[in-house]
């Protein structure tokens, strides 16, 4: 059976319980919602249209739309901060520098920055305990650096590296809640800065060596590399 027959439901929909022509529906009315972008009372208006077909798909109501710079849930749900960025992933670990004057070797063993996707890993026979990998995407200069610009060395380039990439953390839940285990020998980071082993038919061949790494087993950096690096960012800015 073809998965784009017209009565085969898709996983999403078994999960949910809604149908193509209401997932449809919604969709068209999110994307006018998009389309007419500007009006945020257009916006309330197609929310509200949404919220009808909407509600029920997974057991809570919608939220009316709003542009206040804070958190908003619907009714009987709370939220807290499991970790923020820039926070230790050890104990002994470099305290945050809020001024943007913090090193790049501090971040690097720092929760990175601008994460959006992640999965979580149960650890076998315990549902209390779990690991995090969680992606870094990006950073934003305005708030990493002291000036608040574009990179201006390498060693800033370096920083820029280090906020991004994967964290890994182990968290535990704890009278219903669950919490940063801060010291877990399970917590790492993988920046930009970190090298890589290679492997497979392509290590070690000519065109993988370089001159931070002659064997062509490893991807490391080195500073030619980050100059290069810091020059493309700053023909980007003037463009």
């Amino acid at each position: 059976m073809s998965l784009l027959e017209e009565n085969q439901a898709t996983d999403l929909e078994k999960i949910v319980g809604l149908s193509r022509r209401r997932f449809i529906s919604a969709g068209a009315l999110c994307g006018a919602a998009m389309f007419l972008g500007g009006n945020l009372l257009s916006r309330s208006a197609l929310a509200a249209s949404v919220n009808s077909a909407s509600s029920k798909l997974l057991g809570f109501d919608s939220i009316a739309a709003a542009t206040s710079d804070t958190i908003t849930l619907p009714p009987g749900y709370s939220s807290s901060v499991l970790i923020s960025w820039g926070q230790p992933l050890h104990k002994n670990g470099p305290a945050f520098d809020p001024s943007g004057n913090g090193s790049a070797q501090a971040q690097e063993v720092q929760f990175g920055d601008n994460n959006d996707g992640m999965s979580l890993f149960a650890f076998p026979g315990d549902d209390n305990r779990a690991l995090m990998a969680i992606n870094n995407e990006y950073t934003n200069y305005r708030y990493l650096y002291a000036h608040g610009g574009m990179p201006q060395s390498a060693e800033e380039v370096r920083k820029a590296l280090a906020c991004e990439g994967v964290s890994v953390i182990e968290v535990q839940r704890k009278n219903g809640q669950w919490q940063f285990v801060q010291g877990s020998r399970y917590n790492r980071r993988i920046h930009g800065n970190a090298p890589l082993q290679l492997s497979g038919p392509a290590a070690g061949h000519e065109l993988m060596k370089t001159a931070a790494d002659k064997t062509g087993k490893k991807s490391v950096r080195n500073l030619p590399e980050l100059r290069q690096w810091q020059d493309a960012m700053g023909h980007l800015s003037d463009l």
